[in-house]
């Protein structure tokens, strides 16, 4: 929810309202990634979309401009599996990847 490009009507309006409903928590989220942004050792912040109790699909969508396009929701086991993917791979290296199904 940061500058984010909205890729259809579900998406824009799930923007919107975060947008509208959030607004303090985005801009600490902001800044928080202004001062990450500014080193140069390895970071990565993965942003998952709602977080779920479902169980890990491997199956899920990762954008790295605005949101996956239409996901709203994701399950912690997919979140974590993401996670541990990452750990040998450095394709999201200075990168902000949000994920959802």
């Amino acid at each position: 929810m940061l500058d984010e490009k909205a890729s259809n009507f579900g998406t824009a309006s799930t923007v919107f309202m975060a947008k509208l409903l959030l607004r303090g928590t985005l801009q600490d989220h902001r800044r928080a990634l202004d001062q990450i942004e500014k080193y140069t050792w390895e970071w990565m912040v993965i942003r998952p979309m709602g977080l779920t109790d479902s169980k890990r699909t491997g199956k899920y969508r990762i954008a790295l401009d605005g949101l996956p396009e239409g996901g709203t929701r994701i399950g912690r086991a997919d979140v974590a599996d993401f996670v541990l993917k990452q750990i040998n791979s450095d394709e999201y290296v200075h990168k902000i990847p949000s994920i959802a199904y």
